[in-house]
């Protein structure tokens, strides 16, 4: 499992878990072992990619801080025509928030970022060995705001955003303000990156029939639907892996990212529970139909008792938001609906609440079947 040097590490205990305890890539301002991506603040040992503040051996890229060779990029670190026509700085184009979640900001950063990687998905041949995870997106999400003039470097991004299905959520400047934090300057685009990398569907069931190449019963995994606090999704992670669950869905859209705020709230899950980038969900559910699993959503008003279900099968549990629960299409996909008995006048219990009621159910009935031990 690979992993990259400009997504964050996962939080163990309040704690940054060094790198290279999780995967072979360099640590930022060392040597890349593999020597196929020039680290910040030293030499590229391919001499293909401009190092940060030196010289680009190609002349192709702008490095920060000097003039472009083309003239066809601004440099990094210089004078940049921000949104209402005039300059803005661009020397603090980076930024991290309280929670760990680290921000690039300034359309030459998420620009430069994005053309990274379209590159390394051209270096890559047909032959390169499966990864298990996928790189991108390294952005999660790229926030900007509307813009009342056309402007060919944010077109750009769209367009690049677009072809490595990177969501993009057009805001008010005002929110740009608060992600980004005071006395910065970001021109209006931000994007965030991830605390954690993400698999792909196909792989992570590919992985999961070896893991268990007779039977899929026993194999449960996560799905979320809508939920948006951070805090809520961190809980979820953190008893879906405890819980011994083998993965978690989790939407690009309707829902929170892998912030630091998840990361720390997982109290490490985060580092042990492959999580799943789902671009549209009704789709995937309909893949893992297909692969043999059951999907089952969690409803506080419909369905049966969940601890009256037989559950000991390969199992997919979707868990919508407190407010309004699953979408409307993933309701109608499910095979089954489960429900949690309210007996008092709370119409309904926190989404990691009921999540972690469901999930040690089913490690019940599986240590019951023979499929765990108690």
């Amino acid at each position: 499992m690979e992993w990259t040097s400009m997504v964050l590490c996962p939080q163990v205990n309040g704690a940054i878990m060094p790198e290279d305890q999780r995967g072979p890539r360099g640590q930022k301002g060392q040597s890349d072992q593999r020597g196929s991506r020039g680290p910040r603040g030293q030499s590229d040992q391919r001499g293909s990619r401009g190092p940060l503040g030196q010289s680009d051996q190609r002349g192709s890229r702008d490095p920060r801080g000097q003039s472009d060779q083309r003239g066809a990029r601004d440099p990094r670190g210089q004078n940049d025509p921000g949104q209402n026509g005039h300059s803005e700085s661009t020397n603090s184009d980076r930024g991290e928030q309280e929670d760990g979640t680290e921000l690039i900001f300034g359309k030459n950063s998420v620009l430069a970022f994005l053309e990274d990687n379209e590159l390394d998905d051209e270096e890559e041949g047909a032959d390169s060995p499966p990864r298990g995870q996928i790189k991108k997106p390294e952005i999660s999400k790229i926030y900007m705001s509307a813009l009342d003039h056309p402007d060919r470097k944010v077109d750009r991004i769209k367009q690049l955003a677009k072809s490595q299905r990177i969501p993009v959520v057009i805001c008010d400047r005002r929110k740009l303000d608060y992600l980004v934090g005071p006395n910065q300057v970001h021109q209006g685009i931000a994007a965030q990156i991830s605390a954690a990398e993400f698999w792909e569907l196909s792989e992570f069931l590919d992985r999961l029939r070896l893991s268990s190449p007779d039977s899929l019963n026993g194999s449960v995994i996560a799905i979320v639907d809508g939920i948006e606090d951070p805090h809520n999704l961190g809980a979820i992670i953190r008893v879906a892996e405890s819980a011994g669950l083998k993965g978690l869905l989790l939407p690009a859209r309707r829902s929170a990212g892998l912030t630091g705020i998840v990361a720390k709230t997982s109290a490490g899950a985060l580092a042990s529970l492959p999580i799943v980038r789902i671009h549209n969900l009704v789709l995937a559910i309909k893949e893992l139909k297909e692969a043999g699993f059951w999907i089952a959503g969690l409803d506080s008003n419909h369905g049966d008792l969940y601890t009256k279900v037989d559950l000991v099968r390969p199992l997919a549990l979707v868990i919508g938001s407190e407010g309004t629960g699953m979408g409307r299409l993933v309701k109608e996909n499910c095979d089954m609906l489960l429900k949690i008995p309210m007996l008092g006048k709370t119409e309904s219990l926190n989404a990691s609440v009921a999540a972690g009621i469901v999930f040690y159910e089913v490690v019940r009935q599986l240590q019951g079947a023979g499929y765990l031990k108690p």
